[in-house]
């Protein structure tokens, strides 16, 4: 977390700060014009802040990861504190229940008295106070949650800064493991009052982790086969992507079809692709689409992936392994229908229901994603998701959309 201190450091400039005291701090609501706290915790939002023509800059520690769920941010008010002159900017609370929150708050109410502030020796005796033989269960509860801030990518710079959203959040089991601590905590203390604290805690979770499940159902990809419609892709991170780029979803019987339209305002002789022999081993590296598809969500690692270029040429494999794929495999029957549109290109990938080992259309959905490389000559490489992964390998199964062959949404 440290990091976070040291990256925005870095950015600033002479700025003023005034944060309220404690006792503004209890408020049961806030400001709904107020930003987020865990905001500053973006590389450059701060100085951008700073900066601004706003003559009062007011911040929040009501809202924290996906603007529900509270972090430690007591770095992030020394920040505030270390640059006390102009009186810009301003810092109030609510009164959530947990401990995280009131951490906050005892943080708060110590660094603005302007004494030297021991992070480490406060917050163990903060929680020793609170926790007695629990307490070291505690301390790991908190340092997983500000690791979290710089896993979900708050510092990387890349695409639109944003609160980290729910699908961020819950990557790699960051909520199951922050269970396990509670779980753990409660087991090596006797004392009713600290079991009391720690269930208030586990019950903030668990409400937590219900309302990003719902939010993450709400915004998984979907694709409806034979509906008529046309998805859009975004950049890799979610952001509103610079160039148009379409998924059409097709099923019957005998095949599953994918229709996808890449706007290209490069005149086609600048593309990189070329031609190529089936399973042409480097045709990643080419203007192209990766597709995956993952028929069993039960089974992550067992799938298909294909991968047609620019120029209409297919390689396809199967994935049995994660990390890992067969590329001996092939869906012989497979075919790409390849168009120029003018002023874009079109593929056509048609995919026989027997390559894929079924006898006919299945019922079940599929867990899918599709990846747009686009490679020009003189022009910087990018890629474009139809189903946001933010960071990492193309394979992330957890972050799939979902292709539905059954239903016809309208």
């Amino acid at each position: 977390m440290k990091k976070i201190l040291m990256l925005l450091s870095a950015t600033l400039v002479f700025c003023g700060c005034a944060v309220k005291n404690s006792s503004e701090t209890e408020l049961k609501t806030v400001d709904s014009n107020a930003i987020p706290l865990v905001n500053l915790s973006i590389y450059g939002n701060f100085e951008n802040y700073l900066n601004s023509e706003e003559e009062k800059i007011t911040f929040t520690m009501d809202k924290g990861f996906a603007n529900e769920m509270i972090v430690p941010m007591d770095l992030l008010i020394e920040l505030i504190y270390s640059k006390n002159q102009l009186g810009k900017i301003s810092i109030v609370g609510n009164k959530n229940e947990s401990v995280v929150n009131e951490w906050n708050l005892y943080a708060l109410s110590k660094i603005s008295t302007g004494k030297k502030f021991d992070r480490k020796s406060e917050r163990t005796k903060f929680l020793k106070e609170k926790f007695g033989s629990s307490a070291i269960c505690m301390e790991e509860y908190f340092r997983l949650l500000e690791r979290q801030i710089i896993a979900c990518g708050a510092l990387s710079g890349i695409g639109t800064p944003s609160t980290p959203g729910a699908e961020e959040i819950c990557q790699n089991n960051f909520l199951k493991e922050l269970n396990s601590i509670l779980k753990k905590a409660l087991r090596v203390t006797a004392d009713k009052k600290v079991k009391s604290l720690i269930q208030r805690e586990q019950k903030i979770l668990k409400k937590y982790q219900k309302l990003l499940t719902q939010t993450i159902r709400k915004n998984i990809r979907r694709a409806y086969a034979n509906s008529g419609k046309k998805t859009e892709f975004s950049t890799l991170y979610g952001d509103k992507a610079d160039l148009k780029t379409t998924l059409e979803l097709m099923s019957d019987k005998e095949n599953l079809t994918i229709i996808l339209t890449a706007d290209e305002p490069a005149d086609p002789a600048k593309k990189i692709s070329k031609v190529q022999a089936r399973d042409y081993a480097n045709m990643w590296a080419e203007d192209c689409f990766e597709i995956f598809l993952v028929p069993d969500k039960k089974e992550p690692q067992n799938g298909w992936q294909f991968i047609v270029n620019s120029r209409g040429s297919l390689w396809d494999a199967r994935h049995s392994q994660q990390g890992q794929c067969d590329v001996k495999w092939s869906a012989d029957n497979a075919k790409v229908d390849f168009a120029e549109l003018g002023g874009a290109w079109q593929i056509k990938l048609i995919i026989p229901w027997k390559d894929l080992g079924f006898e006919t259309m299945p019922k079940q959905e599929f867990l899918a994603n599709i990846y747009r490389n686009r490679a020009v000559n003189g022009e910087a490489r990018n890629s474009y998701a139809w189903s946001p992964i933010y960071a990492g390998a193309y394979y992330q199964v957890p972050k799939f959309g979902r292709f539905i062959f059954g239903g016809k949404k309208k």
